[in-house]
């Protein structure tokens, strides 16, 4: 009789996956649709999500940029009144006096100009070394709480510093006068940077309106 001896067969290799690997793929099946339809965080939503510091300093640097931007235009017109000015020509017949008029108006015209918008410009550079010590000053001093309290302080700060060499300095009187204001004038919750801004146009730096004008007028931004 022959042995009948039993045969062990080998698996294929093609067989099926096993049962973890077929879950796996299942689960790479359903998700990688979500995935690649998951949204984005835009920038801008990151860039909103700044601290208190960061914003006023934004702020400030914004107002700035608008304070840059009239100190161009007044050059420009200053450019245009000095070309006004290089193209007048004395050749006339002086012995009519209207002749004489004319020609005093015409010089004096470009020659006033000139002068208002150098005024102007020196106004506008006042402003912005007021921001720049500003910015500075939350930059490396405030601590995130009450702007309004450390912009009031820092402002008389700042006139102590313009008061410190007698006779030179320019710009303490505005410097008093607008912290005044922020403290007097300015309404319980306003923004103390956009209330600062429309007192410095309205006041100027270095012909600064007193805080009592300012209080009878109520013509402010910040209500």
């Amino acid at each position: 009789m022959t042995a009948n001896h039993g045969v062990t067969q080998k698996p294929s290799s093609k067989s099926q996956p096993s049962g973890w690997l077929a879950v796996t793929l299942l689960f790479v099946l359903l998700v990688s649709p979500c995935l690649t339809t998951l949204p984005l965080l835009p920038v801008a939503q990151a860039a909103t999500a700044q601290g208190p510091k960061a914003q006023a300093i934004s702020a400030l640097r914004a107002w700035r940029e608008r304070v840059l931007e009239l100190d161009r235009k007044a050059e420009s017109a200053q450019a245009a009144s000095l070309t006004q000015a290089s193209r007048l020509s004395l050749k006339r017949d002086f012995s009519q006096s209207q002749t004489l008029e004319i020609l005093t108006r015409e010089i004096e015209t470009p020659l006033e100009r000139l002068q208002e918008l150098d005024d102007e410009r020196l106004e506008l550079k006042a402003q912005r070394q007021i921001l720049d010590q500003l910015i500075f000053r939350i930059d490396s001093k405030w601590n995130g709480n009450n702007l309004k309290a450390f912009l009031e302080t820092s402002l008389l700060e700042m006139a102590q510093t313009d008061l410190a060499d007698p006779g030179q300095g320019t710009w303490w009187r505005f410097m008093i006068q607008a912290s005044l204001a922020l403290r007097e004038a300015a309404e319980p919750g306003a923004d103390p940077i956009r209330f600062l801004e429309a007192y410095m146009s309205d006041s100027t730096v270095l012909t600064p309106k007193s805080v009592l004008d300012l209080l009878r007028s109520q013509n402010y931004v910040g209500n």
